[in-house]
Parts: C-alpha cells; structure tokens; sequence
C-alpha cells in the first residue's frame, strides 16, 4: 500500500526508490540516439549527431538504432507512433526509455484524435526493453501490439493509457502480444483501458510474464490469456473490470497466477457493461481447457457483486466450468488457493505473498524494496515470507505532530526553540535522528528526539521569510521530512525582501513593506549588487517587485531601501547567485589544420606574428550563445621557436601563452578559451620562424550541459607499474564509472618511455577513434597534456598509442563533468597571475614569489584572493589555468594542488627537461565546495634544480 500522508499543513517528503528494468545489460560498443521534439532542441530527423542535434521522432531514431545494445532516449513531449523493427541480444539489447522517469516530462507516445494509428508496435523484434514511455490510444485502439513472433521484450516503469470512454464494446485490447510471440514482460506498468476495451490480451504465445502492474478495465476483462503457455501473472493490482477480471481459457495451460490483488465490479453502471451482464461469470476464470499445470494461489480476489445481478451469479472463482463463491469453496473442490483471501480487509494483502513465485520482483511498482510490517504476522512463503501481495509494497508509517511554532513570527536575534513530536507507526521502531534545516544556511546537528519530540534552537540574524525543513531517520533506515516557512521580523519597518529565480541569470526581487504603525509604503528602490543602476518602482497594493538580468556569474547582494511615509526608512539584504556555463562535450572534431586547409581558406603555414581566426559557434553542434570552447591545439613543422596564444576575437592581444616549442618539434596543449561576440578565437604564432596549427574541437560551454565536480588529483593509469606498455597502434581503456553521472573527465596524459616519435589520441569507448590527437611526443620524450574527454556509455575513456613504438602512459583525473555536478564556468580574457621571473604573484595576505622556485620547493599562488588582479572573484573554486616551466635547471616535474591539501596528490600537472620551455593545461582546484581555508594553490618543484614558472588563467568554476 501506499504511504499514508500525515494531515498537517505542511509537505512531507518522502524516500523513493529507482526503478529497474528486467534487462539490463548493455555492449560496450552500444550507441546511444537522442529524441527530443521540444522547440529549443532544433531537432532534425537526418541528424548525423544526435547527442549535439537530436532526432525529432522516435520512428527515426528507433530506424538508427539496430546494433544490439543501442538506447534510445526520449525526451519529455508528445509523440507520434512508432514501430520497432530491429533485434538486440539477450547480452545488449535495443533500449528505448525516457531517462527522466517519473522525475521529469512524461515522455508520451499519441496517436491523435481521428487516427486508429496503434501507437507502439514491436513487430518481429526481439531483445527490446522499454522503460518510462507514456502511450495513449484516443479511438478503442490497440495502444501496444507484440507481434510477428517477436520475443524477450521488456515493458517496465510505463503507462498504457486508453483515453476513448463510451458505452460500445470495443473488439481491440489495449496491449495485445499475439501472432506467435513469446517471452514478453510487463513490469510496474500502469494500464487503464478505456471503456469497453481488454486491458491485455495475450494470444497464441509462450514464456511471458505479467508482474507489479497497477490495471483497471471497464467492460471487458484486465487481462485476457487465449492459448498462452507457461505464463506468470504476479503481484498485479487489478480493479474495477465489468466482466471477467482474469481469464484464462482456450488451453492456456502451465499458468501461474500468484500474489495478485484482484477486485471484479460487474456494476452496469459501469459504461461498456450490457444490461443484465450476462456474459460475466467470475472474478478468475480457468476453462476446462486450461488447467492443467495452473497454479492459482496466494491471491486476494475480491467480488463486489451488487443488489439485482442477472442470472448466472457473478462468483470469485470459475475453475473448468464451475463456479466457487469462497476460497475455501475454491480450495476443497480444486486443491488451488489454498492461501487465497476473499477479504476487503485491505491489511490481508501485507506479508503474505509467495516471493518465489514465478515472476516475483524484489521491489514494488515505485521502485521501493520490500520490507517487514512489524505490526502484521509473516504468513507468506518462499525465501521471505514478508512480501505484500499486489503492485505496491507496505512503507515504515512515519508520523508528525503538528508543526507548532513554525508559523508564528517572531524577532530577528531571540533563540527560538522548534519542536516537533515525530513517531514511528510500526510496534518496536523508533526514529533515530532528526536535523533541521533552517533556510538560511544552517542546519542543527542530527541528535536522536527528545521524550518523541524532535527540537533544536535557532536565532535568526536578518529578517525574512525562510523554508525550514525536519529531516528524520528511522531505526530501519527509512528517511523522510517536514516542510514549512518561518516569518522573521525586525521591531521596526520590515522590507520582507524575497528572491525568485527566473533562471539562471534572472532574479525577481519582491518587497512586501510593513511596519508596526500602519504608515504605507512611499517608495522602494533596488540595487542588485553589479554596479549598474538602481531600480526605483511604487508599491502595487503591497508589494513592490524589479526583475533584472545579470551579465556576469556569482553571488550579488540584493538589497532593497524602503521608505514609509512615516519618513522611516529600511535597508534588507538577500544574496543571489547567478550560474555560468556548464560542458558539453562531444567526440573530438578537427576544426583547423593549415596544412589540409581544414578551418582556413588555404593550405599555408602561418608567418612569425600571423594568426588564425577560428569561428567556432554555429558549426559542429557548437550552438550560438556559446561562451567558450575547449580545443586540443598542435603546432607542428616549426620552423623556429616561440608560443602560441589563444584569445577571444575581437580583444587585445592578452600577455600570456597556451603553447611553447621549439625549431622542428611538435607540440600539442589543451587550450579553454572564451570566444568573442561573434562566437570565434584567435590563434597567434609568436615565434620566430613559420609554422602549421592543427586544432582539436574536445567540447563548449553553454548555458546547459554538465557541471564540473572537483576532486583532488588522483591517478587512474600508470601502465609503468602494471608493466602494461602500450605497444604502436594499442589501445587502453580506463573506466571511470565509479564517478556518478559522469559525462566528461578532465584528465592529465603523461606520456614517458617512447620507443619512438608518435601522439596518444583519447576519446569515448565504444566510439570510432577520431582523427585527432592529445599528446604528441618524440623518441624517449616525458611529455604532459591535459585532456578533457567525453566518456562512453559505459563511463570508460580509450587511449590509443598512434606512435610507431611503445609507451608508457600515466593518467591523473583532476575533475570530471556530469549533469548533477554543481561548478559552473565562467570564461575571462586569459590573465597572467604567476610569473616568478618578475615576481607577479603578491596578495594581501602578504606572501610574495620570489623568483625561481627552489628544487623541491613550493611556491603558493592565491588566485581568488588576489588583491592585485580581479579577474577571479573571491567564492571561485576551480580555476582554468595554463601552466609553463621555463630555465629549469634540471629534468622534473610540476604538482599544482589546493593550498587546503595537507600534502601533495603525488600526480603530475607539467613533465619538464633541463633548459625547456613546456606548457600544459590544467584544472586546479582551490577550494572544495563546502569547505573553509584554501583559496590558492600549491606548486611544488619536483626536480633536483631550480625551475620559474608561470600560470595564465582563462576562466574559474563557481
């Protein structure tokens, strides 16, 4: 059953379990096809890249979609019918899903008024699992339809829907599974049939399963079984059917029908029932032809049989032709239902199912476990003989009190004590720990109640209207909450400042003034805390209200100045945080390479001080309104040494570098780079002879996509110490799926030991190897680059060595990207903030760079608390730098790493040689989100000689 809803005015949270799918495995190589309709996906059926431009229909994506273990993901919206040709295994098969689940849109397939389209067909497929699609029939039509021997398809976590309500009996099921098919399961579906419809309709075929589903039928039978073997209907809550609820006929034998809640109405009100109702006999029917190897058990049938019911009596049972009216009657006549109930008692349904019946799930409709009712004697079997019987299980009945004090008002800087009385309905649980939270950035320490009650104190410091929430636990491990809103006032004129988001970059600031004399309100004036000018409004009854939109991310105070006309005046201060822009990567694409001419007009090497203007935006999925783009950039055939800089078109040549080399080397550096207003950089040769560019398009930020999640560095692969060399043309894999939700990692490659000259190109396992690359390096070289690199689907990243010899890699994770990740990026003009031959570096803590770094000494660079350059703001937590050894006296190795850490990670950002100059990428962490201290970074010299480093910044995670 249901979780019962405590009657307080307030919301109660509770937990929910995920769902999962009877197939589940995936291939490796599988490749996932996007659908998304909605106006701003600017979808395209001919789509070549459906992650960047999705498919517009289900149909054209379902066509793509024929290698086993291919998904399909189906974005929220209404769609038009699709039919699904192609088979995947019993390893990978074809998934088609909505990836929200109940927690977004409800992706739904429509067939539209006037058209008898049905909306979903399998036909002939086989191995295709379904999970979280909406379908809807609109004229008494089949909504799903199995058939052409399709086999092993899977239905879980979805509705069928008939929206078609009269009184005609209909002749077409709702799901039909016929024409020889076989092995199909419906799991936690939800079917509704329309008026005069079949639920399901299972004909000719073998092997399938019907289990946790949530059905009503009105004129015609839920679940109909016509010469169907060996099939399982278990743990389904089926209501409200006008004839037959179950019907099993037509030698539909070795049937088990177990652990089902099974209610038959044969009301004539009902629309799609005939006067009189002849044709309804029992609530489960089994026909002479069917019994054999049937079992019928641990089942509640319930017949609400109303006054006046024509002749033959509507019964519980029809077992081979005979009619039982109890499941005692039942039992003594067949030897079935021994454990069967005929109660209305909803509380004979609770642990006492079989759960080794056939078909039997460990978790119910909502995805949530199985567990004890304490309070209800164990009369089931199998292996636990705690399962409920029907779709939904039992849930721990948390109960709250009333919420008190939370609706009063009161001062701003008194303690005031909350308290709650919370207990545990079940006999022998209790509840273990509460916590609140206050909306205002506090929260109490979790602490076991008090004689039932749940208290804390709290004093508010700023008046204001504030969402406070009591989280509890329950001994079993059950969690749930409390919800209201605590009004804090000051003793004299009160702004009652509040804040809604817009979206990411739009706040709506509200006043609703009041004061204890009854004054009104004159005027009120908003300032939003990023130097632009004040907002002056009049109250509109007795609110005040400006929306603005910011320009720039991070926290802003809000404030609004009231003024009565009393001639007092107040002043209330609420911070806002704006977001900036999050990753979307892709698999590596070539946009510039002067040597083909990809990117340029012309195959031509760029002169000494030449540069190249790259538009990125409106190319390669690259969408306008895009603010930065992270490249791989390679220069190659130098002809003289130097660097090269990138920067947004359309400003000033920054002083910084994102590439250093040398005569005849070949050289390759990650580079993140803001574009300029017209969604295009600008690539620089500062050296002093000619040379080719090559550039890697690795992804771009946009205003949606995946959040950066910071983590200190850890290595992933070191192929010297599991003597797993990669031999010219191998390939590693590296899973990082242990890494929730990741999309995207941002990863540091070493390169060392190489038998000779070649380049390591990473991108998604299960992905064709792109023409492009990462790390370029020469015979016997230690070479560094940071990569940011889209994972498979399967988490996993490949490297593959494209030398002519073998190498040693090393690979260090700095951070990695996914759609919960909360640090969004902000791009900036590339900003020069180390530089230890000049001594840049100070800030107002005091501490200064004092030329080059010692060997094995560190040098720290505070970023975010500079106080000679703004470029970075205070509450940054993640910085995108680019690093550059140069003079170093010795062979080593730079670590950059919070200043926060203890000790160094004991990866590698930048591998150096005596008297080079090297550059490398890199995703620095400077403080962890939730922590204090830090606000800077450690460098630490890891060689035998002294070394002077530079750090240029293009942009910070917040």
């Amino acid at each position: 059953m249901s979780k019962r809803q405590v009657a307080v005015a307030v919301a109660v949270l509770t937990a929910a379990g995920s769902m999962s799918s009877p197939i589940v495995a995936h291939a490796a190589s599988a490749t996932p096809f996007y659908v998304n309709n909605a106006s701003t996906a600017h979808c395209s059926d001919s789509t070549v890249d459906s992650a960047a431009t999705p498919f517009c229909t289900i149909q054209a994506a379902v066509d793509a979609a024929t290698t086993p273990g291919d998904t399909v993901n189906v974005a929220g919206g209404l769609y038009a019918p699709f039919t699904v040709t192609a088979s995947g295994t019993a390893q990978s098969p074809i998934t088609i899903e909505n990836p929200q689940g109940d927690g977004g849109v409800a992706t739904t397939v429509y067939a539209a008024p006037g058209s008898s389209a049905t909306p979903i067909t399998v036909d002939g497929a086989s191995f295709v699992s379904f999970k979280g699609i909406e379908a809807e029939g609109t004229e008494g039509q089949t909504i799903l339809d199995v058939t052409g021997s399709a086999s092993h398809i899977s239905v879980d976590s979805s509705i069928i829907f008939q929206l078609r309500q009269g009184a005609v009996q209909l002749s077409d099921p709702d799901v039909a599974i016929n024409d020889g098919s076989s092995d199909v399961t419906l799991s936690r579906d939800v079917v509704n049939a329309g008026e005069g419809n079949t639920g399901i309709l299972i004909q000719g075929s073998s092997g399938d399963v019907v289990t946790t589903n949530r059905g009503i039928a009105q004129g015609g039978p839920f679940l109909t079984l016509d010469q169907a073997t060996d099939t399982a209907v278990t743990s389904n809550t089926i209501a409200r059917a006008c004839g037959d609820v179950l019907s099993v006929a037509d030698g539909s034998t070795a049937t088990s029908i177990q652990n089902n809640i099974v209610t038959g109405e044969p009301d004539e009100s009902i629309g799609g029932c005939s006067s009189g109702n002849t044709t309804a006999t029992a609530a489960l029917q089994v026909d002479d032809s069917s019994t054999a190897g049937t079992v019928e058990d641990y089942n509640d049938v319930v017949a609400s049989v109303p006054s006046g019911e024509a002749t033959p009596p509507y019964v519980y049972y029809s077992w081979a032709g005979t009619g039982y009216d109890s499941a005692a009657a039942f039992n003594a006549a067949t030897g079935q239902g021994a454990h069967d109930s005929n109660s209305t008692d909803a509380s004979a349904a609770i642990d006492s199912a079989n759960s080794d019946a056939p078909g039997e799930l460990s978790t119910d409709i909502n995805g949530s476990p199985r567990v004890d009712d304490l309070d209800v004697p164990n009369t089931g079997a199998g292996t636990r003989d705690y399962y409920d019987r029907g779709a939904a299980e039992t849930e721990d009945p948390i109960h709250f009190g009333g919420p008190g004090s939370w609706y009063s008002t009161f001062p701003v800087g008194v303690a005031q004590d909350f308290s709650i009385p919370v207990s545990d309905g079940w006999t022998g649980a209790t509840i273990s720990s509460c916590s609140y939270s206050f909306g205002d950035g506090i929260s109490s320490v979790p602490s076991a109640p008090v004689n039932g009650d749940c208290t804390a104190q709290h004093t508010y410091s700023t008046a204001g209207v504030y969402p406070i929430t009591l989280y509890v636990t329950a001994n079993d491990g059950y969690q749930t909450g409390i919800s209201g809103r605590m009004t804090v006032v000051s003793n004299e004129l009160q702004p009652n400042l509040e804040l809604t988001s817009i979206n990411a970059r739009t706040v709506q600031a509200a006043a609703a003034p009041a004061n204890p004399y009854g004054w009104t309100t004159a005027e009120c004036d908003f300032s939003f805390g990023d130097g632009t000018p004040d907002v002056q409004t009049s109250v509109n009854g007795s609110t005040c209200k400006a929306t603005h939109d910011y320009s720039t991310v991070g926290v802003h105070p809000v404030s609004v100045t009231v003024k009565d006309s009393g001639g007092e005046i107040a002043t209330q201060t609420t911070d806002f945080t704006s977001s900036g822009y999050y990753f979307n990567p892709m698999t590596p694409v070539r946009v510039l390479d002067t040597r083909k001419p990809i990117g340029v007009a012309r195959a031509a090497k760029i002169a000494p001080g030449g540069t190249v203007k790259l538009k990125l935006t409106g190319t390669n999925g690259v969408p306008d309104g895009a603010a930065a783009v992270a490249l791989t950039v390679t220069a190659t055939n130098i002809a003289g040494g130097g660097f090269v800089v990138a920067y947004p078109d359309g400003t000033t040549e920054p002083n910084a570098s994102n590439l250093n080399f040398g005569k005849g080397q070949t050289v390759a550096n990650t580079v993140i780079v803001k574009l300029g207003t017209d969604g295009a950089v600008v690539l620089k040769n500062n050296g002093t002879g000619t040379l080719d560019l090559i550039a890697d398009l690795q992804g771009f930020y946009a205003v949606t996509g995946s959040g950066l999640v910071p983590v200190n560095d850890v290595r992933v692969l070191d192929t010297r110490s599991s003597k797993t060399t990669i031999p010219a043309g191998g390939t590693v894999k590296v899973n990082l799926g242990s890494y929730t939700g990741i999309t995207t990692a941002a990863l540091n490659l070493t390169v060392t030991n190489p038998k000779a000259g070649g380049f390591i190109v990473a991108y998604p396992d299960g992905a064709p190897r792109p023409d492009s690359s990462d790390v370029n390096f020469g015979t016997g070289q230690t070479v560094a680059d940071e990569a940011v690199v889209k994972v498979g689907s399967d988490g996993s990243v490949d490297f593959t060595n494209g030398g002519t010899g073998s190498v040693d890699l090393v690979v260090d994770l700095t951070g990695y990207f996914s759609a919960t990740g909360m640090e969004s990026f902000v791009p900036i003009d590339p900003t020069r903030y180390l530089d230890t031959r000049t001594r840049l570096g100070t800030y107002k803590g005091g501490l200064t760079s004092t030329g080059a770094v010692a060997a094995y000494g560190t040098t720290q660079l505070m970023i975010a608390l500079n106080d000679q350059i703004s470029a970075v703001p205070p509450w940054a937590a993640v910085v995108a730098a680019n690093v550059t050894v140069t003079e170093p006296t010795k062979t080593g190795y730079i670590e950059a790493y919070p200043i926060q850490d203890q000790a160094a990670p004991g990866t590698s950002t930048l591998n150096f040689p005596a008297g080079a100059t090297v550059a490398n990428a890199a995703t620095i962490v400077e403080t962890f989100p939730g922590t204090s201290g830090g606000g800077g970074i450690n460098l630490y010299n890891a060689s035998p000689g002294t070394a002077q480093i530079i750090v240029d910044v293009s942009g910070y995670y917040s």
